[in-house]
């Protein structure tokens, strides 16, 4: 359930892509012992892997937009952004 709800998606979606991700060994998804409604999602060592591949990839466009916007300039957009965070959030419902 936190994870639909840090996703922005439905817990069946969730379910749905851990038990893809479980299924290329991308995470194991074990039962919570102290809430026996619960799951427990780790990434396995594909996984991290996979994480590590997907950072690399993204991290020259991050260093693209911090070389032409600085990081006052982020600053000072960073409450406009969350404010419009919210907003969105609370239409969802």
């Amino acid at each position: 359930a936190r994870l639909a709800r840090a996703f922005q998606v439905t817990k069946g979606a969730m379910t749905n892509t851990l038990q893809r991700l479980e299924a290329l060994g991308l995470v194991s998804v074990d039962a919570d012992p102290a809430d026996g409604r619960g799951k427990i999602v780790r990434l396995t060592p594909a996984g991290r892997a996979a994480r590590d591949a997907s950072i690399a990839k993204v991290a020259p466009l991050f260093a693209d937009l911090t070389a032409q916007i600085s990081s006052a300039e982020l600053e000072a957009i960073l409450p406009v952004l969350t404010r419009v965070r919210k907003i969105l959030d609370a239409a969802r419902g």
